[in-house]
């Protein structure tokens, strides 16, 4: 993963561009040529990540990294296409002015405020395959594990999962369970990054404010009649450090499950999301074990999710499910990850602008992994929750497409009687934006029937 942070540290001529937020252009000479260049800067945390365009030669979403802005002066790399820009503010010009340094050759590049047309040439009307429709069956019910009616949900991303509370997106708002009750969810999944806000050393208390913020608005999501999916999420250091870390994990669930152990039997907790780097499959059940354990002294019987490594599907089919009866299955599904995460500026290398979604291919590959949960059911008799699905909301990428995505992902999986949730709410793969619902979105998403 590539992404790069400029700290935001404005010299007093910088003081027009506090925000560096939004689209900056400029155009280099190659030869007897110019190139157009479009640096796309989104805000994460204290600074920013981002992408850089190059229209012209049809690359689009390269990942920028090493980025420093020193009081006036910017510079970043452009690692997959060997290229750095050093530049110094020009308030005269309101532009970043400096050099684009490529295989040890200096061109002048300033960079200004802007978008270009997107006159590229990117298809967004390829033929869908006309199979590609599915209609949601009841929701299939469990031999073994809790029966859990999660419905139409949605993933409150971005929100308590961020360092803090705003800095990746919109805060809580009181009345926005409301709005998700009213669209027609029966559930939200709330990812919480516990470990941000707790000591590193024994008992590792969490922040008690931290701790009040979440009862606060699992309680408002519980007033509105939802119900609430308590991930921990952003885990970071568990995944390099396993052994190390375990300690600290069943004690942060140990205080979330005191914390909630009076919550209304709605309330479900998922332990980790997306485990991964040392933590593969073979390590879950020694870690899960302890902090279920941990879990059950105040909470006997809550319904708790489990997720294998990267809660990918074929991990999920090999995962040795721990012995609780009131444990549920989860997984994750971003195919095709070159659809889903075109315009993401995280991924290295970054996924081309202008893959449409629903060609046969499409279909087959959807086809088969439905076929897996299915099969997965009747030979375990677990139901598993799809936990996160979307698609990257990247301006350029017509609405339409993303619409369809989500109602073909979310009608497929229903069709089986399982239940997704759809990432995100206001922030990354954003569903709602403002004071409305992205047009079509929310009609599109579908739940088995009851």
């Amino acid at each position: 993963m590539l992404a790069f942070t400029i700290a935001l540290l404005l010299a007093p001529d910088a003081a027009a561009i506090a925000d560096a937020r939004g689209d900056w252009v400029g155009v280099v000479a190659a030869g007897d040529k110019s190139l157009r260049l479009s640096a796309h800067l989104e805000r994460r945390g204290q600074g920013l990540i981002g992408v850089i365009d190059s229209p012209d030669q049809g690359a689009f979403g390269l990942p920028l990294a090493n980025i420093v802005q020193d009081g006036a002066k910017l510079s970043f790399d452009a690692p997959s296409v060997n290229a750095r820009y050093e530049a110094h503010w020009d308030s005269a010009r309101s532009a970043y002015v400096g050099r684009w340094i490529q295989n040890g050759q200096a061109i002048d590049l300033a960079l200004t405020r802007g978008g270009y047309p997107h006159d590229f040439d990117l298809d967004w009307n390829a033929p869908v395959d006309p199979g590609l429709a599915y209609q949601p069956a009841k929701r299939a019910r469990p031999r073994v594990g809790p029966d859990l009616n999660v419905g139409k949900c949605v993933n409150m991303s971005n929100m308590l999962d961020a360092p803090t509370e705003g800095a990746w997106g919109p805060a809580f708002a009181d009345d926005d369970f409301t709005i998700i009750k009213t669209a027609g969810f029966s559930s939200v999944r709330i990812p919480v990054a516990f470990s941000a806000h707790a000591d590193t050393t024994p008992p590792y208390a969490i922040d008690p404010t931290f701790l009040a913020r979440v009862r606060h608005v699992v309680t408002l999501a519980s007033a509105a009649k939802l119900n609430v999916l308590l991930d921990m999420h952003h885990y970071d250091a568990m995944m390099r450090d396993p052994d190390a870390e375990a300690p600290r994990f069943v004690a942060l669930w140990r205080q979330v499950a005191q914390a909630f152990a009076d919550a209304p039997p709605s309330v479900w907790f998922e332990l980790l999301n997306e485990p991964n780097d040392k933590l593969t499959n073979d390590r879950l059940g020694a870690l899960y074990a302890p902090a279920l354990a941990a879990i059950r002294a105040t909470n006997p019987k809550r319904p708790v999710i489990v997720g294998p490594e990267w809660n990918n599907l074929d991990k999920m089919l090999a995962f040795e499910m721990p012995d609780d009866p009131y444990v549920a299955p989860s997984f994750h599904y971003y195919d095709p990850f070159l659809f889903t995460h075109q315009g993401a500026p995280w991924p290295n290398p970054a996924p081309p602008m202008g893959r449409s979604f629903g060609s046969a291919a499409d279909r087959s590959e959807l086809d088969r992994s439905v076929a897996k949960v299915r099969d997965y059911m009747a030979r375990t008799g677990r139901v598993p929750i799809l936990g996160e699905y979307g698609a990257q909301d990247d301006p350029r990428v017509p609405l339409a497409q993303r619409v369809r995505y989500y109602g073909v992902v979310s009608s497929a999986f229903a069709s089986v009687g399982v239940a997704s949730c759809a990432w995100g709410y206001r922030s990354g793969f954003r569903i709602r934006e403002g004071d409305h619902w992205l047009p079509g979105i929310v009609e599109a998403i579908r739940a088995p029937k009851p």
